[in-house]
């Protein structure tokens, strides 16, 4: 039986490679589109939701996160006095260790070069179960203040330098300090991603980052064998109860803190899951409505051959040999359509890595793998399995006597294959309309967010950062020094309207923030208080990002002279602190501590949305960046014409003020802005592009039905004709016959899509999950199309002569 099969499946492949037909190219069209989207994000998925991570010891690892719930703040890193009382009260975990990524200036070479580093514990590497390529990696110890400065490098930054095999011992100068690089670490090893090497991370309790308040280290933690995620999370919440009884102050009770354990694979994919998953659902959707357009197809082919099959059946062919004839021919649609859907993968799969890679955590690794290759022979099996289904079961119900008459017409259009043709075109209908009200909910979403107010102008504007080594720029006057000297040189470069020096660009990805008080919230000790984006700017900072004025005035200039107490709040914060008054004039401290001094507002400013484009964000404070000593900071410049002109004599003008000072992250604000929608793009891109597919499949699939209706009915219409009805008569029924499809499709379509579209809710952003505008339009789009595809079989039915009908007869 099986043998018998398989020549079946052999045949029917070398039949439609030798003999093929309109319906068998479209056919394996339909598949090698469903399949070959669904493989390109299942390559996807699997490298980043399914496979393990390729570090021996991450099935173990957590995340540690400090979070303060009820002042919006669900992640907060771990503070420096922190660490050490987590890993010592936390039995539950074996090993702990901490990570700050940063960016530094590496020289030596030809040209001065920023590069990517992260500082890490020397427990990390032995946590991940990850060993060097080449050399070692870091020791117990050799975080210590006094321990020699250490490098491991990347295998990318390596072989970047010609991948020398002698590198182990050689040195490296960064920000003015040599590291001997110890160890090169293999491919696979990438965390955190695109860093170019580690050093050890050095805490010193003396330093002021050695502060309990100041969350910015990202910690993770090993559990210890026999220990589940639960139990470490119940002993780490009482660990947290405990540290708040003891520092009652920092800790309030009212702040909602405590501590977040979270799998180390969900820590990297997290925030992307929900879209991909998604995704996932709607090219299942995608292929389903192949699969029911193929069968469509199959099934037509298969009542065309009624006579045939009546036949065979007459002289003795068991019915299930007929019925796994069409099961075969239907694998061999599936195979075929399989084959070619690969190909179709692998285009999508680089284009998907080309719109953004850093849409897809570890993008690097996705490719078409055995794993992939297997899921797609998979799918093509079970598609060409239900796809042949349909065809067998139908033709198993012909009545021999009406087949074998001349012609079989009643048999060939009978109502029972015809009921179940319209009920696979009302199911493309809804599954098209499912997808499409989604992929019409996130371009909504996503246009909400372009044309939202962010409190700025991003046009015209160039930003690029640079940084100053510390042991070149040890102290205050030397720093603020500097960025005078870059101002005075660059604003009067031709095409310069305002320039401007801010420590942290809007949406930046830095969470500087802290606590502010007012006269009032100052004696109130045992209330929260309020927190507010913290930055350092200099005085055209507004100008140069056109965020409005709207009391007071701007800081002074920066002149090396001492930096006034002052400093500027927005529309936000003014409200709220001092509601129905002028905020100019008032007084804020930045601390409780009574030898801070209070510091006095000199403006308001429009509000910005700093951190992301959400609808809520933190109120912002300003400082002058001469307050506090900042060496690594941003250059904004307003130009009258194209920004990016002006990236070269910028270069050329810090390169005369210091020649070790590589210039980096040089973009326009555009663009970043562009950037911070890159993971909304991603999912707005992939599901429209599967809604367009959608619409493509529904459109087909029922022009092939009515298509075959009219063929089917060419009696009745001539009839119908000789009887009196109109040519427009005949296209309003065949017209009509395809709106009904629709309209119970889209019926169908909507209910589901009433519950399906809340899972789009996390994704949207000024438009709810059923929306009413977008219900209706896409429902008018879908019964539009029915009209458009049943129009031209329709005038092929109005061309049918009534004449040529009766001399039949």
């Amino acid at each position: 039986m099986p043998g018998e099969f398989f020549q079946d499946v052999r045949f029917s492949l070398k039949s439609f490679l030798r003999h093929p037909s309109a319906a068998a190219a479209a056919a394996v069209a339909a598949m090698a589109l469903g399949i070959g989207a669904a493989v390109a994000i299942f390559s996807v998925v699997d490298v980043v939701l399914l496979q393990p991570l390729p570090y021996p010891g991450a099935d173990r690892m957590v995340a540690v996160w400090n979070h303060f719930t009820k002042l919006d703040f669900p992640r907060v890193g771990i503070s420096e006095p922190e660490l050490p009382e987590y890993g010592e009260r936390a039995t539950s975990l074996s090993a702990i260790a901490a990570v700050v990524t940063s960016q530094g200036n590496l020289t030596g070479g030809a040209e001065p070069e920023r590069v990517t580093f992260a500082a890490v514990s020397p427990s990390l590497f032995p946590m991940l179960g990850i060993h060097p390529a080449r050399g070692r990696v870091f020791a117990p110890g050799e975080d210590q203040l006094e321990a020699p400065h250490l490098a491991v490098l990347s295998d990318a930054f390596w072989r970047s330098r010609q991948a020398d095999p002698k590198v182990v011992g050689r040195d490296l100068v960064l920000n003015g300090e040599h590291y001997t690089i110890i160890g090169v670490m293999p491919p696979e090893f990438r965390y955190p991603e695109k860093m170019d090497f580690w050093v050890p991370l050095r805490l010193d309790p003396k330093s002021p980052n050695a502060d309990r308040g100041n969350h910015y280290l990202r910690v993770l933690a090993q559990l210890k064998p026999g220990v589940d995620l639960r139990q470490a999370q119940v002993q780490m919440s009482a660990v947290a109860r405990q540290m708040q009884q003891e520092n009652p102050a920092l800790y309030q009770s009212d702040s909602g803190w405590g501590v977040s354990l979270i799998p180390f694979h969900e820590e990297l994919t997290g925030d992307v899951r929900p879209a991909l998953l998604i995704i996932l659902a709607a090219v299942g959707l995608v292929l389903l409505m192949a699969c029911a357009n193929v069968a469509n197809l199959q099934l037509e082919r298969a009542l065309a051959r009624s006579r045939e099959i009546a036949v065979r059946t007459a002289l003795g062919e068991p019915r299930g040999r007929l019925i796994r004839r069409f099961i075969a021919e239907s694998l061999a649609v599936a195979f075929i359509g399989g084959g070619l859907g690969v190909l179709v993968a692998a285009v999508a799969v680089r284009e998907l890595t080309r719109i953004d890679p850093t849409a897809i955590p570890r993008a690097y690794a996705i490719a078409l793998d055995a794993r992939v290759l297997l899921f797609a022979v998979a799918l093509a099996l079970v598609s060409g399995l239900v796809i042949g289904l349909v065809p067998a079961v139908q033709t198993s119900k012909l009545s021999l006597i009406e087949a074998l008459k001349e012609g079989g017409e009643k048999s060939v259009g009978g109502r029972g294959p015809r009921r179940v043709r319209r009920l696979l075109v009302v199911v493309e209908t809804a599954m098209a309309l499912m997808l499409i009200i989604g992929a019409g909910l996130l371009v909504h979403a996503f246009a909400n967010l372009v044309h939202d107010d962010t409190g700025y102008d991003a046009g015209h504007t160039l930003t690029l950062q640079i940084s100053l080594p510390a042991k070149k720029y040890a102290d205050i006057p030397q720093i603020r020094a500097f960025w005078q000297r870059l101002l005075e040189r660059v604003k009067p470069l031709p095409g310069v309207r305002h320039a401007a020096v801010i420590d942290c660009l809007p949406l930046g990805r830095c969470d500087l923030s802290g606590s502010y008080f007012n006269e009032e919230t100052m004696l109130a000790t045992a209330a929260v208080p309020p927190e507010a984006d913290l930055r350092l700017v200099t005085s055209d900072y507004f100008r140069a990002m056109r965020i409005p004025l709207k009391e007071g005035s701007f800081f002074p200039p920066l002149d090396g002279s001492e930096v006034p107490r002052v400093l500027i709040v927005d529309e936000d914060l003014a409200r709220r602190s001092w509601p129905g008054q002028s905020a100019v004039g008032k007084k804020l401290k930045l601390t409780r501590n009574q030898q801070f001094p209070w510091r006095i507002v000199v403006g308001v400013v429009g509000h910005v949305k700093n951190n992301s484009l959400s609808p809520t964000s933190r109120e912002q404070l300003y400082l002058p960046i001469g307050t506090f000593p900042e060496n690594s900071a941003y250059l904004v410049v307003r130009s009258e014409g194209n920004p990016q002109s002006l990236a070269g004599p910028i270069r050329d003008l810090v390169k005369k003020l210091d020649a070790d000072l590589p210039i980096y992250d040089v973009q326009t604000m555009s663009n970043r802005l562009a950037s911070s929608l890159a993971a909304r793009r991603f999912s707005m891109s992939l599901l429209l592009s599967l809604a367009v597919l959608a619409i493509f499949l529904a459109a087909v699939g029922m022009y092939s039905v009515i298509t075959n209706s009219v063929n089917q009915r060419n009696r009745e219409i001539g009839m119908r004709m000789a009887l009196g009805a109109k040519r427009r008569d005949i296209l309003r029924m065949v017209v009509g016959e395809g709106i009904v499809m629709a309209t119970v499709g889209i019926a169908a379509g909507l209910a589901l899509a009433y519950w399906a579209t809340r899972l789009l809710a996390s994704l949207l952003f000024g438009i709810s999950a059923t929306d009413l505008v977008t219900y209706l339009a896409t429902s008018l789009l879908l019964i539009a199309l029915a009209a458009v595809v049943s129009y031209f079989p329709a005038r092929k039915a109005t061309r049918v002569s009534p004449l040529t009908v009766l001399g039949r007869e």
